[in-house]
């Protein structure tokens, strides 16, 4: 399970609907948009153990994380830049 908190950047607030995308390096993808209170959560299969998140929502210039899949449960926080 790969889960987060995608944050703007400038005062800590949770995004809300900011679609969040995992790619492995072996290009399996999974992806899902966040909750009210800027949450993510999704299962992740991949035949690897490292890939990256990407953040991105209008008005905001995407971000991306680098995961390393290393437990069954891992948390990634992502803070998004305002345009």
């Amino acid at each position: 399970m790969l889960r987060g908190l995608v944050r703007d950047a400038s005062d800590g607030s949770p995004v809300r609907n900011a679609k969040v995308i995992f790619t492995s390096d072996a290009r399996d993808k999974t992806e899902d948009r966040t909750s009210g209170e800027g949450k993510f959560a999704m299962t992740v299969f991949s035949r690897s153990d490292s890939g990256r998140i990407e953040a991105r929502k209008r008005g905001y210039s995407p971000a991306v994380v680098s995961v390393y899949l290393d437990d069954s449960e891992v948390t990634i926080d992502v803070d998004l830049q305002r345009e």
